[in-house]
């Protein structure tokens, strides 16, 4: 997996598939693969796992673009997961899935059920209104206000 990883940090600057298909050696091929289908997911996702079946020969390989693309892409299912075939990046890839929170920005804003967090100051406490010091709290209008001829409460 480590291979994957370092395949996959060392971009070949190719420009499009076609670059893929006439590289010669299975890795740097692979390699070209890993780079530029992601962005192909985004478009045309059946196309794009089609060439990955067809033209990825290494499964590790194989496997990191369906992470890639579950993390970048579509992280609200478990469809590439479901792709994946080495049980630890398999499992990663569905603990992504299952935090939305992580993926708030790709899916384009607060997840259902999120409060909305906003700039403005926070509500004024029901007891007066303003920031108080000890001992100046006032009550609500329309409360009963404590006299010193009321008795203490007692426990």
């Amino acid at each position: 997996m480590a291979l994957a990883f370092f395949l996959l940090s060392c971009g070949g600057g190719w420009n499009d598939l076609e670059d893929c298909a006439n590289q010669r050696k299975s890795n740097q091929k692979d390699e070209c693969y890993a780079e530029l289908l992601p962005e192909l997911f985004r478009s045309d996702p059946e196309k794009a796992d089609g060439i990955a079946q067809r033209e990825v020969s290494d499964t590790q390989v194989r496997d990191f673009i369906y992470l890639a693309v579950t993390r970048k892409v579509d992280p609200s299912t478990l469809r590439w997961c479901d792709r994946i075939q080495e049980s630890v990046l398999a499992e990663r890839c569905r603990v992504l899935v299952n935090r939305p929170h992580l993926h708030r920005d790709l899916l384009g804003g607060a997840m259902p059920g999120a409060r909305e967090v906003s700039g403005a100051a926070p509500p004024q406490p029901q007891w007066g209104g303003e920031r108080s010091t000890p001992g100046s709290l006032r009550p609500l209008p329309g409360s009963p206000v404590p006299t010193d001829e009321q008795e203490p409460v007692t426990q």
